[in-house]
C-alpha cells in the first residue's frame, strides 16, 4: 500500500469517527499498516467499526488484519458487505439451502464451492420452484 491508499483509509476512518486527517497522522499510520493490501485494510477498518467500541487504532487494524489472514490461509476472502444484504432482508441465512447445501448461517455457494453474490432462489422463497410455479398456475386458471 503506498500513501495515497493509506490516506483513502485514513478517509474511510474518518468517515467513522469524523477525525482531522493531517500529514503526521497519515505518516504514522503508513508507518504500521502500509505493508497491509488496501482491501484487506478497508476490510479490518469496517470489521473493527462493527464489533468494537473504540476508535481506529493502527494497532487495531493490524489486531484486525491478522484475524482476517487466519480466516482463510493463502486466500483473501472476498469483502461480503453488499451481497448480505439480501440475506439480511429475507431472512434466507437463517435456514439451509436444498439447492447448493449451504447450511444455516452460511452463504449459498456455486459448483465450484465459490460464494454467490446473492441466495439461490428455493432459498430466498423458502420453497422449491417447481412448488411456486405450480401455485401460480393454479391461481391463473
Amino acid at each position: 500500500m503506498n500513501r495515497a491508499d493509506t490516506t483513502q483509509v485514513l478517509e474511510l476512518v474518518a468517515g467513522y469517527d469524523c477525525r482531522e486527517i493531517t500529514a503526521d497522522l497519515i505518516s504514522e499510520w503508513h508507518t504500521v499498516i502500509g505493508h497491509l493490501d488496501r482491501a484487506v485494510a478497508e476490510e479490518a477498518v469496517h470489521i473493527h467499526h462493527k464489533t468494537a467500541g473504540f476508535r481506529v487504532t493502527p494497532a487495531a487494524v493490524l489486531d484486525v488484519a491478522a484475524q482476517i489472514h487466519e480466516r482463510k490461509p493463502g486466500r483473501q476472502q472476498p469483502m461480503r458487505r453488499a451481497r448480505m444484504g439480501a440475506y439480511n432482508a429475507t431472512g434466507a441465512l437463517n435456514y439451509a439451502c436444498e439447492r447448493c447445501g449451504a447450511q444455516a448461517g452460511e452463504t449459498c455457494t456455486n459448483k465450484d464451492g465459490q460464494e454467490t453474490a446473492a441466495p439461490c432462489i428455493t432459498r430466498l422463497l423458502g420453497r422449491s420452484v417447481r412448488e411456486v410455479s405450480a401455485r401460480d398456475r393454479r391461481a391463473a386458471a
